[in-house]
């Protein structure tokens, strides 16, 4: 049987949130992975039909399947960006009073 303390209710919840997060992830990656697989087969089949070229498959690839992917990964990674941008100017203003303090204290 699976008990916690009820003191650490927070630590339960962080976990439970960053595992559905790698959850989220992963289902990303499997739905970028499934589209991709798509794509190519639609540009086999038009590689390999009796009208269709090299040149057509090419860009059914692309146009049907790297740019879609791309925008949908882009447009999904917003909020990661963010998060790290934010944190990148905390630690950058956490630095900056951190040596203006020392600053402060050199000073006779």
């Amino acid at each position: 049987r699976l008990s916690y303390n009820r003191g650490n209710c927070n630590d339960v919840d962080s976990f439970l949130t960053k595992k559905n997060a790698t959850f989220e992830r992963i289902a990303l990656y499997v739905i970028v992975i499934a589209w991709l697989y798509v794509a190519l087969m639609m540009a086999a089949a038009e590689a390999s039909h009796a009208n269709g070229s090299l040149v057509g498959a090419l860009f059914t690839f692309i146009l049907y399947g790297l740019f879609p992917v791309a925008l949908v990964i882009y447009v999904l990674k917003t909020p990661d960006r963010k998060k790290a941008r934010l944190a990148k100017e905390a630690q950058e203003a956490q630095t900056a009073a951190l040596k203006a303090g020392d600053s402060k204290d050199e000073t006779p």
